[in-house]
């Protein structure tokens, strides 16, 4: 076997072998969120014990959807109503999670998706859209600021078609 395969074969495996997120992460960098962070519930949620907050281990699904099969796209103010109505799990204090709160979930070691695929295993769902909206309102006044999962990236709605902008709906509670 030619030496430049046989060390690209080494990293390849160096990089799944030290990694329990996916095959996108690169194993030569400690995972910020590592599966130690997190306690999985049996009830559907995830306590995240650096924060304090608790999430649905799963975005929100359509009605009637099966729960993480499917994922709902929806405006922000759609978003914020399905918060505050939710009772997932006999909990009735659940939200839209602010942006930092968003970002603390980002796995910075990881790419496509950028998310513990351990801890959260249906969160991504393979499409480029996979952004969710946060609480936190633009600057703008139209819309929100929302992450990707995809690559961890940030953004908010700049233009006045924003308000009819369709991104996917995580719910928190709690926190410190």
């Amino acid at each position: 076997m030619p030496k430049n395969t046989l060390i690209l074969l080494t990293a390849a495996v160096l990089m799944v072998a030290t990694s329990p997120l996916s095959a996108n992460c690169l194993g030569s960098i400690h995972p910020s969120t590592p599966n130690t962070q997190f306690k999985i519930n049996a009830d559907g949620t995830v306590l995240d014990k650096k924060t304090g907050l608790m999430w649905k281990r799963c975005k929100e699904a359509p009605i009637g959807g099966m729960a993480c099969n499917k994922i709902l796209y929806t405006t922000w103010g759609a978003a914020l109503r399905m918060a505050a109505d939710s009772v997932f799990a006999g909990y009735t204090d659940w939200r839209l999670p602010n942006v930092k709160e968003l970002q603390s979930l980002v796995e910075e070691s990881c790419a496509i998706p950028a998310i513990n695929l351990a801890v959260f295993p249906k969160v991504y769902n393979g499409r480029n859209n996979d952004a969710v909206w946060s609480s936190s309102p633009a600057k703008s006044g139209y819309g929100a600021w929302h992450v990707h999962f995809l690559d961890g990236s940030s953004g908010y709605g700049d233009d006045h078609d924003c308000n009819n902008c369709m991104y996917a709906v995580w719910l928190v509670r709690g926190g410190q």
